[in-house]
């Protein structure tokens, strides 16, 4: 949500309806200057940055030693 919040106030995102699942997202977004691609390039990569900072520091997440092996 905070990626979220940061795209709306500084990347121009207009954000219409999203749906959170478990293992994926929905999203109607609408991006300012019609760059949605660079857009969705960006937050991918942030949010799988953050998901996997927060995997490796948590001692009770199952899937932190095979993630490792790919580091």
């Amino acid at each position: 949500m905070e990626n979220f919040t940061f795209c709306r106030q500084e990347k121009g995102l207009y954000m219409y309806c999203y749906v959170i699942m478990s293992n994926h997202i929905h999203l109607v977004v609408q991006q300012k200057d019609g760059k949605l691609s660079d857009w969705v390039r960006d937050f991918k990569k942030f949010t799988s940055k953050k998901l996997l900072k927060i995997i490796l520091e948590n001692p009770h997440e199952s899937r932190c030693e095979w993630l490792k092996v790919d580091l």
